[in-house]
């Protein structure tokens, strides 16, 4: 069954602890309203967890995120921009692999948790407000054993319809909330997988 719950405020840190709070089953889908998600996410997400939950502590999964192609000038230029390595240095946000793969962060614009998990870290930080939550949480998760995979599946689509100001004013929220997200010593970021 489905449930919707409004919140008074834009607030994406709270929105998401709310959610994991009211959920009752073993696994959370986020799925931001600008994604589409190819038709069989949650079954491969659902199948790469119940398979590894047995043999390692697996918190979330999640395919590429990629910004399509020809929507608008914008879009066409930033999907050019994302498939350098300069433009995500190694995050999952943008680089597609052709094997599932452990990494340090997922971008909650289209993942899977295992609840149990998220709350055993103690859920979304109400601190991040409009960006960040993911990088926060994921630290967290990772720094209590817990993996995180980017699957070989068919990846989200996620279609932004913004321009270079808006994008460029978003990367500069983003970068404040690494630093918020990292704490008082960065350089312990990202952990170092073996």
């Amino acid at each position: 069954s489905w449930r919707v719950v409004e919140l008074s405020d834009n607030h994406l840190g709270r929105a998401r602890a709310t959610a994991v709070t009211l959920a009752h089953g073993p696994w959370l889908a986020f799925l931001d309203t600008d994604c589409e998600p190819p038709t069989t996410w949650l079954s491969d997400c659902s199948r790469f967890l119940s398979r590894h939950q047995l043999n390692e502590k697996v918190a979330a999964v999640s395919p590429a995120l990629i910004f399509p192609l020809g929507e608008s000038p914008f879009a066409m230029s930033r999907s050019a921009f994302n498939q350098g390595w300069l433009a995500h240095l190694g995050s999952p946000q943008t680089a597609q692999t052709h094997r599932d793969r452990r990494v340090e962060h997922l971008p909650t614009a289209g993942i899977v948790f295992l609840r149990e998990a998220v709350l055993d870290v103690g859920n979304f930080s109400p601190r991040f407000d409009r960006v960040c939550e993911d990088v926060e949480l994921c630290l967290r998760l990772t720094r209590s054993g817990y993996a995180l995979y980017q699957l070989s599946s068919p990846p989200v689509i996620h279609h932004q319809k913004e321009g270079w100001a808006s994008w460029l004013a978003r990367m500069w929220r983003y970068g404040y909330g690494q630093i918020a997200a990292r704490g008082p010593r960065p350089w312990t970021w990202p952990p170092r997988l073996r």
